[in-house]
């Protein structure tokens, strides 16, 4: 996990698997990775406790100093993420945010249904308004400049 987080990582998504349940999709520039044995939460532990960063701790400076409370964005290296709801969910409390990296966008689509268009030519369904999407790109470029 340590070699792919860099540039590379276009999203972190939840799925939802029909024979295992929630899984964890790691979008990056050549591949798509699944790991069905864990959720996103699972997951995004994995990749703080990897990178040494307290993400408790930063959730309440965050909130404390931009009143931010709920998913904020963040930087580990040289990429910028925040959360963007990316599914529908299948059963209630199923995870629906995924991981987004802010630097890698090249332009939003909203024809037949709103799109983050990468720098590489891979699109994502947004499930949010257009003004909640530029708003968490706003504030998460704003954040983590």
């Amino acid at each position: 996990m340590e070699s792919i987080i860099s540039d590379v990582i276009l999203a972190i998504l939840p799925t939802y698997f029909l024979n295992y349940g929630d899984g964890v999709e790691l979008v990056t520039d050549e591949r798509s990775i699944s790991y069905k044995n864990q959720n996103i939460l699972t997951y995004l532990n994995k990749m703080h406790f990897l990178n040494a960063f307290d993400y408790k701790a930063y959730r309440k400076m965050i909130g404390d100093e931009y009143a931010i409370y709920k998913l904020p964005p963040y930087k580990i290296g040289n990429c910028t993420f925040t959360f963007i709801k990316t599914r529908e969910y299948v059963f209630k409390g199923d995870p629906t945010y995924g991981l987004i990296n802010v630097d890698r966008i090249a332009r939003i689509s909203n024809d037949d249904g709103l799109k983050i268009v990468f720098d590489n030519g891979f699109k994502l369904n947004c499930y949010c308004s257009f003004e909640t999407l530029s708003k968490k790109l706003v504030i998460a470029k704003t954040i983590c400049k």
